[in-house]
This record gives structure tokens, sequence and C-alpha cells, in this order.
């Protein structure tokens, strides 16, 4: 089996696992992320939650939409990074839930805060990403967001680099923009 092939193969049993726990679908990462409306990411049709916090960390409730049902129940997530996605001056937050596979995937949701102080869009829902960060880019006035993906076998670790930009619909990967930055060998 190629090296690209096992790769798939072990990131697609990571998100069926995820599934199970009722994390995400099988279908990889980003693959329940919400559209957003046209009314912008907190519009009446957008996935939302309002999250609670509890010391260090968050606790979601579903307001509305398939994305924010994903979250009802979870364990509590840690903010992975704050800032401001779309220059309107609110924080918006990628949360880390510290579930990981064991390739290093975690469970991480991208939430952008609507209104008022404790609703956020469900901008990805939460799937496994080895890493995910902010770049500095903008697309429609939204900062893009950099995945790295990890694949191949045991101790021949590839890894990707790939971009998520902002559209009409909301945050897409753009598989064009994907590029190898290491490939580890025996």
């Amino acid at each position: 089996m190629s090296a690209r092939r096992t790769g798939a193969v072990a990131a697609s049993a990571a998100c069926c696992l995820a599934a199970v726990l009722g994390l995400c679908g099988c279908a990889g990462a980003g693959a329940n992320t919400p559209k957003a409306s046209r009314e912008g990411p907190c519009g009446s049709a957008a996935a939302r939650v309002r999250l609670e916090r509890r010391g260090a960390q968050f606790v979601a409730t579903p307001l509305s939409g398939e994305g924010a049902k994903l979250l009802e129940g979870r364990p509590r997530g840690k903010p992975d990074w704050r800032g401001d996605l779309n220059g309107d001056g609110k924080v918006d937050l990628i949360l880390d839930f510290g579930l990981c596979g064991n390739w290093g995937e975690c469970v991480k949701s991208v939430l952008a805060r609507c209104g008022d102080s404790s609703s956020y869009a469900v901008m990805i829902a939460p799937d496994y990403f080895f890493h995910l960060r902010v770049g500095q880019r903008r697309t429609r006035g939204w900062l893009e967001l950099i995945e790295t993906q990890r694949g191949g076998a045991a101790g021949q670790d590839d890894l990707h680099q790939i971009s998520w930009v902002f559209g009409a619909t909301g945050y897409r990967r753009r598989p064009e923009t994907r590029r190898a930055i290491q490939k580890v060998r025996p």
C-alpha cells in the first residue's frame, strides 16, 4: 500500500472513530463545516453555539444548525488560538477539545464571535487536525487557516500544508495549495 494511501486510511479511521464518539462525519476534516448564510456567519441560517467559560475551558451549548449539534455534550475545549479572523474587532477562537488520536491528530473547532458576548458561529465543525493555525493572508476579509496534514506510515511520515480560505459559503480547503513541507525517512 502506498504511503499516501496508508495516510488516507489512517486519517479516515481516525475520523470514523470521532464519528462513533459523535464528533464528526467520516468524510474527513471539514466535512461537517456549516455554510455561512448571506447574512454573514452569524445570520439566521448559521450554526451557532453559546460558550460558557469554566476556568480556562469552554463548554458549548448548541443554539442552531447541524454543526452546532456536534458540540453538544462534548468535553470542555481549551482555546488553541484567540484573535480576530474577520476584522470585526471581536475575539474568535480555535478550540482544542483534548481528544487526540494515536498519530497526534486532535479534535478542534473554529468559532467566530457573533454580536453578543457568548454566541459564536461554527466556522469549522469539530474534526481531527494534526495542526491548524491562522495564516497572514486575507480572503474576503477573513484570515486564511493553514492546516498541516500528516500522512505516510510509521517511521515514514510526510507532512503537507494546505490552506483554508473563506468563500461565499464559509471556510473551505483549497486543494491546489497543498504542498509537501517535510519527508521523514528512516
